[in-house]
């Protein structure tokens, strides 16, 4: 079976290495960004299937960029991390990049696997 890949953006490196952590404990291939130019980058060179980005990040916001991303390529799960707890703010970023799910900072292991269950990346 080919291993799902996911592109973690957050420009604090402790919070992308933890996240990264927890996808690849469960047989996820993890790559990384700290901007959101080079996530952008990253996700035109390779490809993938999930992006789990920090909605405030140099260059712009999360929720910009997965529209830009989106332009480039469609079809992939967007995923916006965030401390937002504004039911009101947390949709109004969902809604305006088309994420597929909102992440609640701080991640936990249970938030990781539930995601994963959903989106069909494990059983």
């Amino acid at each position: 079976m080919i291993k799902k890949k996911v592109l973690v953006v957050d420009d604090t490196e402790p919070n992308r290495l933890l996240l990264g952590a927890l996808l690849a404990s469960h047989g996820v291939a993890v790559v990384y960004a700290e901007d959101t130019d080079d996530a952008f980058e990253t996700f035109a060179s390779e490809l993938p299937d999930m992006v789990i980005m920090d909605q405030i990040l140099p260059g712009g916001l999360g929720s910009d960029t997965i529209n830009r991303m989106r332009k480039l390529r469609p079809s992939f799960v967007a995923v916006i991390t965030s401390a937002l707890t504004d039911p009101a703010d947390i949709q109004r970023i969902i809604g305006s990049c088309g994420a597929e799910a909102f992440l609640p900072r701080p991640v936990s292991t249970d938030d990781i696997q539930a995601l994963l269950r959903r989106q069909k990346f494990i059983v």
